[in-house]
């Protein structure tokens, strides 16, 4: 496969990238709720309930590295105390990313075992009137995924997908696990995986961020995952990447997970990703404590990897295409897309895959 075309922007082409990021309705299948919490949301939580926080006036200011971004990640979570708290947290980070980047439907990954205050069912119940009422509000349709906390390990996640079989939620449609990718070895998790399929979940797995290609094949061909989080790595084995491709499953990246861990640059092993012919999107992972929306990543990673327009409108219909609804849904939310993108210039015509 050829690889992708470069875009180098003059002024007048970067106006109709903006324009475009600006009139395109947005897919979003990769990110989590803990890390979706607008920092003002947060901070006054945290003053209602006396959490200590570093930096009171900027709660998210003083994340270094992940083992930092990880307790400040479990410190907002655990200020999830209520039905109440746990919807507006829902709420609100949907309706922030809505305004910033045109949000349309998005699918938020979320661990109810690092919350010690509500138990499972109350959890999925509370996020779940969140996205319905940004819908009603709004016009943001959403799905819940929820995750395995690694370093909690094998028996709380198992225990954690028996509350999915016991207490199922429509919201609620997959299994996928978070935290650090060293620490809990994926197939510690094979039996909560397979009771997750056994229920009717669709199955996910947050792989290959940094050096493991190992786990990336066995989400692959052990787990059987329906999609893949972040498999930056599978720029390094072109045997592993054709594997990938074949198998046809969908990339749910993040930009500002690429920086993070790469850096910048032709060298981004996301851009060696897209050459190579994998199907791979750009969504926002944790854009409340990174301060970054979906627009700003896209934006950043369109001028530093020279991606093109074409790509950006691709990338969008190929997370919905890899969303995880209903087929009557989908279809809606693909004629709200098409009907934005008709606005603009040809040359930026939608490029989905048709039905």
């Amino acid at each position: 496969m050829s690889p992708l075309a470069r875009a180098q922007r003059d002024e007048e082409a970067l106006r109709v990238t903006k324009n475009l990021l600006a009139v395109m309705p947005k897919i979003d299948l990769h990110n989590h709720l803990a890390g979706n919490v607008p920092e003002w949301l947060f901070a006054e939580t945290a003053r209602r309930y006396g959490i200590k926080l570093a930096n009171p006036e900027h709660p998210f200011s003083f994340i270094a590295g992940m083992p930092d971004f990880l307790r400040l990640f479990e410190q907002i979570a655990d200020s999830f105390r209520t039905p109440e708290d746990l919807y507006r947290a829902s709420y609100e980070s949907i309706v922030d990313e809505y305004k910033k980047s045109n949000l349309r439907y998005r699918e938020v990954h979320y661990s109810p075992t690092i919350n010690s205050h509500l138990d499972y069912a109350d959890s999925m119940a509370a996020i779940a009137e969140g996205i319905e009422h940004a819908k009603r509000d709004y016009g943001v349709d959403g799905r819940i995924i929820v995750a395995i906390y690694r370093s909690q390990g094998p028996d709380v996640a198992e225990k954690l997908v028996a509350e999915m079989a016991a207490h199922p939620n429509p919201a609620v449609v997959g299994l996928g696990i978070e935290a650090d990718e060293i620490v809990g070895p994926l197939p510690l998790f094979d039996r909560a995986y397979a009771m997750a399929r056994g229920s009717g979940y669709r199955l996910t797995a947050h792989v290959g961020e940094r050096d493991n290609l190992a786990e990336v094949l066995y989400a692959v061909d052990t787990l059987k995952v329906d999609r893949l989080d972040h498999a930056y790595v599978l720029a390094t084995d072109a045997a592993a990447t054709q594997h990938v491709i074949d198998s046809g499953l969908h990339i749910a990246s993040a930009w500002v997970s690429v920086i993070a861990h790469h850096g910048r640059g032709p060298g981004s092993p996301f851009r060696t990703m897209l050459d190579s012919g994998l199907d791979a999107s750009i969504s926002s992972d944790d854009p409340g404590i990174n301060n970054v929306s979906l627009n700003d990543s896209l934006l950043d990673a369109a001028l530093d990897i020279e991606l093109p327009d074409s790509y950006l409108v691709s990338q969008n219909y190929s997370q919905l295409d890899a969303a995880w609804i209903d087929e009557p849904t989908r279809s809606s939310i693909r004629a709200d897309i098409d009907d934005a993108l008709l606005t603009l210039a040809p040359s930026i015509a939608p490029t989905h895959k048709e039905e």
